[in-house]
């Protein structure tokens, strides 16, 4: 029986959804009725309130941004702000200085630092990161007053035009993060970061040692005509020391690793190999090098075969995620076409599935599936009208906080710019800047659908 993401993989490398369609229709009811009756069963738990968490939005105000470099009256300039210069003072005597206004400012944790860092968010630019912040108490940080860093013959400071809050998220769309926590269980992950990400560095351990030298041993003993059959037969003959199989085994699960030759010549199950393969970490050479999607799609396949839906969602949209430099982006709109197949077929809700992982909030548990590379969200070709519907209802909401409706109008202009390749009217985009500037908000002051 094809399998559920044989068809996931025939959707990922080639462009004819006939195919896919086609593989949709045979052979695969068992897969797809199990993966259903996963959803439905979590669907149910949805339902009865077991997600329920509430959450608070990122830090965030907004604010007008100064810079100022190489100034030579830098002590007064330092004074003015210590002394909390109003800003109508402040125009006034730096005529000359550029100002930034009604930008938004948050404050967002780096996770590969592990630090807190001042970001500035623009509809123009998206988001750019800024100094390093060590106060987090967002009291301190009020209406009409400035604060400044100074780095490098640099000032950069801000002036707060309201003070600095954490907004609950309205139920609507706190509802969506937990459909994902509900949906992709966030005690695991799909993959599980290695202890060596140095691949010399753990190839020379002794215990893959052993396996190796085992390996060239039993080559030498027994010369075959083929490389074919003298890997047969190397297989056929290693795989009779149960001991050292299990023993490597252990090893690899004990210290978060794998070893390529292991896998390749170990007899292993499938569920053995979905543990060795969440244990390596692929880096791709390049913004087109699909080896990491491949990676995922194998761990995906893997999930289907043993039925570890908890993960199987997960490795579906690291797929997508690790396709996002691609530049001919077809594989891209597929593999999301692949997730309404999902809707359609097993009752998966896609859009609350993308919505959920695109929201950003305070409090988001611990392994919450979150899109660094959000424009890449915005792949729906086939669901555009239902989307576009759905996505302005989302920046004209005034419940919502103002970064994640920058987030999203990110989303819906990559979508007009990539999907429809701006094929849209001046009067359509016309319109989606009234709606937008209607709400009086002034971070849409700025916006442009000029591609």
């Amino acid at each position: 029986m094809i399998k559920l993401i044989t068809f996931l993989s025939f959707c990922f490398l080639y462009s004819n959804n006939t195919i896919a369609q086609s593989i949709f229709k045979n052979n695969r009811k068992e897969t797809l009725q199990n993966f259903k009756k996963e959803i439905q069963k979590r669907h149910k738990l949805f339902k009865n309130g077991i997600f329920d968490k509430k959450y608070t939005a990122l830090p965030q105000a907004e604010i007008h941004c100064v810079e100022i470099k190489n100034y030579q009256e830098i002590t007064t300039l330092k004074n003015d702000f210590d002394n909390q210069i109003s800003f109508e003072v402040f125009e006034k005597k730096y005529q000359y200085v550029q100002i930034g206004k009604n930008e938004l400012i948050i404050i967002k944790k780096d996770e590969e630092e592990n630090k807190y860092f001042w970001y500035q968010v623009t509809t123009e630019f998206g988001e750019m990161k800024l100094q390093e912040i060590k106060n987090l108490d967002t009291k301190m940080y009020k209406k009409n007053t400035w604060i400044y860093f100074e780095e490098n013959n640099t000032i950069t400071a801000f002036y707060f035009l309201e003070d600095m809050t954490e907004p609950i998220i309205p139920k609507k769309y706190a509802d969506f993060i937990n459909y994902v926590d509900c949906m992709i269980d966030t005690t695991t992950k799909d993959i599980i970061i290695p202890k060596w990400d140095n691949s010399m560095e753990y190839s020379q351990n002794p215990i893959f040692l052993d396996f190796r030298d085992k390996i060239d041993k039993i080559s030498k003993e027994n010369p075959e005509n083929t490389t074919q059959k003298q890997t047969n037969y190397v297989k056929s003959q290693i795989n009779k020391d149960t001991i050292l199989i299990q023993k490597v085994y252990d090893f690899c699960i004990e210290n978060n690793t794998s070893y390529h030759l292991f896998e390749e010549f170990a007899h292993l199950t499938d569920a053995q190999l979905l543990e060795l393969n969440r244990r390596i970490r692929i880096y791709g050479s390049c913004g087109a090098d699909l080896s990491v999607a491949n990676h995922n799609i194998k761990i995906a396949l893997l999930c289907a075969k043993t039925q570890k839906w908890d993960i199987f969602l997960r490795a579906c949209l690291d797929i997508h995620k690790a396709n996002r430099y691609v530049t001919e982006l077809e594989n891209a709109k597929i593999n999301t076409n692949f997730l309404f197949e999902l809707e359609k077929k097993a009752g998966l809700r896609t859009f609350d599935l993308l919505f959920g992982i695109s929201l950003k909030a305070n409090n988001l548990a611990q392994n919450h599936y979150s899109y660094k590379y959000l424009q890449f969200c915005a792949f729906f070709p086939k669901n555009g009208k239902r989307f576009e519907k759905q996505i302005l209802e989302i920046l004209t909401d005034k419940n919502l906080d103002k970064y994640n409706k920058i987030i999203f109008y990110h989303i819906f202009r990559t979508h007009l710019f990539i999907v429809l390749e701006g094929k849209k009217s001046e009067k359509y985009f016309e319109k989606i800047k009234e709606k937008l500037q209607f709400t009086k908000e002034t971070i849409w002051n700025e916006i442009s659908f000029d591609f």
